[in-house]
């Protein structure tokens, strides 16, 4: 299984990571595939399991192409990714399909320490400028990774924020569910 990648290009917009060299801000603004978030009326459960009633009206994201280790080539397993928000946070959850679910590689580590594992991560473009923004990655262990991204294409692994993620494995694969407090993120003021 490969990692997923999975861009917010804003508060309620969603975008399959676009097989296009990273230099090419046209190519990746004419392939972004978006769609709105559903708003949460009841809590979300962060348990791994999409078990909670929003998760099945949340519209399902498909369509992703690989990142690793063939950029732009057709995924060798599915991923379904839905959106979701209330007034304190967004929320983000992914069934990871594999069909040998007991090849998922899920290694325990440090928060932020890489490990060779099946991940699963949202970055948040929250000043909507595609240069900049916060990444929020889990892996099939529950090990959390985040940072924030700069210039375009740096990244610093140091930002530690305070959000929350779960993870489940299942005969079909692997979930996850993320919930970012809109207060770990910056926003441009908007009048």
């Amino acid at each position: 299984m490969l990692p997923v990648t999975l861009a917010l290009l804003c508060q309620v917009a969603v975008a399959s990571r676009p097989a296009t060299p990273k230099t090419d801000s046209s190519a990746v603004a004419a392939l972004a595939e978006q769609v709105r978030a559903v708003r949460a009326t009841t809590p979300v459960v962060i348990d791994g399991a999409l078990s909670d009633p929003i998760w099945r009206t949340a519209v399902r994201i498909s369509g992703f192409h690989q990142r690793d280790p063939n950029e732009g080539a057709a995924p060798s397993e599915s991923t379904a990714v839905f959106v979701a928000y209330d007034d304190a946070a967004l929320y983000v959850g992914a069934r990871l399909f594999d069909q040998h679910p007991d090849s998922i590689v899920a290694r325990l580590g440090r928060r932020d320490v890489g490990t060779n594992s099946d991940r699963f991560t949202v970055y948040v473009d929250a000043y909507h400028d595609r240069r900049s923004g916060f990444y929020f990655g889990v892996n099939a262990a529950g090990t959390l990774n985040d940072g924030t991204l700069y210039n375009d294409d740096w990244n610093d692994d140091s930002w530690d924020g305070v959000w929350e993620a779960k993870v489940a494995r299942d005969a079909s694969g692997w979930t996850a569910e993320v919930r970012i407090p809109y207060s770990q993120l910056r926003f441009l003021r908007q009048s």
